[in-house]
């Protein structure tokens, strides 16, 4: 079955260093099939027999810790959901939509607490939060929002990853050729 991996924090600040070409190599020797990565961020489209997507996020985890000695945490999506996640965004519909302000940042298994993100919100931000995601449209840019993916998870208690627009436009083409 057709996955998209996201890691959490890879290649970020000198941190988590890992590189896409060797956890692609432990991927494939993992049982891991049509395994691709994007970017040295940490998205990868691979192919699982196995259905259950929180099994192949512990699986990928244990596979990263005890071959490269780094805690990542990881999401797992069916390729369609995902598609489906991307385009329920609510900002795809402004009449001024521009991609380079679109934002995703996807959530773990667990429950979601209303939360108060306007604290957080600054000028021309907006934001619009899901079961699954958490959907931002960031006009001033992903590196001047409060909104981080780190203070989302806190907030929300949930393991989280962000990716932008065009990421995962790209991930989608990838899972479909």
């Amino acid at each position: 079955m057709n996955k998209i991996v996201l890691l959490r924090g890879i290649n970020v600040s000198g941190k988590n260093n890992l590189k896409m070409i060797e956890l692609k190599n432990a991927l494939e020797n993992a049982s891991f099939e049509k395994v691709q990565t994007y970017i040295q961020s940490g998205n990868v489209v691979l192919n699982s027999k196995e259905k259950q997507n929180a099994l192949i996020e512990s699986k990928i985890e244990a596979l990263i810790y005890n071959t490269f000695s780094l805690h990542v945490p990881t999401l797992v999506y069916d390729a369609a959901h995902f598609e489906l996640l991307v385009n329920k965004s609510p900002f795809l519909k402004k009449p001024d939509f521009n991609n380079a302000f679109q934002h995703y940042t996807f959530l773990g298994e667990g429950h979601t607490e209303t939360v108060f993100f306007e604290k957080k919100i600054q000028e021309a931000e907006e934001i619009a939060l899901s079961a699954d995601v958490v959907y931002l449209y960031l006009p001033n840019g992903y590196g001047q929002t409060k909104l981080t993916n780190a203070w989302i998870e806190q907030q929300l208690k949930r393991k989280a990853s962000t990716r932008n627009y065009n990421t995962c436009l790209k991930l989608i083409e990838m899972s479909k050729g």
